[in-house]
């Protein structure tokens, strides 16, 4: 069983969009492999309006602190990461078991920026 980085509950392991992750009901937060990050990105993103596309970025926005975290697996501390197709939202990677932690909001963050991103033309 894994706790979660924030605030040491146990979480569910869950399915989101049919891939499973480790997900804290008390916090809102993910914990996955990147391997499942890129499969649930590769679904495409969730049909959500405007206006929820506005509320979960400003749910990712505050619930991304600059504090480290612990990997729920090694124990070992979270290095900070920049997702590429967001540069709003910064990503918990575990270096040593290859976890990644997303903070509430984060994943839907995600997966915006990832549709946004595939819809603009290649930058030279």
């Amino acid at each position: 069983m894994l706790r979660c980085p924030k605030c040491a509950k146990t979480m569910d392991h869950i399915r989101y969009e049919g891939i499973p992750v480790w997900s804290c009901g008390e916090c809102g937060g993910y914990c996955l492999e990147p391997t499942r990050l890129g499969l649930i990105l590769a679904q495409g993103s969730a049909d959500m309006p405007e206006a929820v596309q506005q509320k979960m970025t400003e749910i990712a926005e505050r619930s991304n602190t600059p504090q480290t975290v612990r990997c729920p697996r090694c124990m070992r501390d979270m290095i900070k990461e920049r997702f590429r197709h967001a540069k709003d939202i910064e990503l918990d990677f575990c270096k040593r078991c290859g976890l990644v932690w997303l903070d509430q909001g984060e994943l839907e963050r995600c997966r915006i920026g990832w549709a946004e991103a595939k819809d603009k033309p290649a930058q030279p």
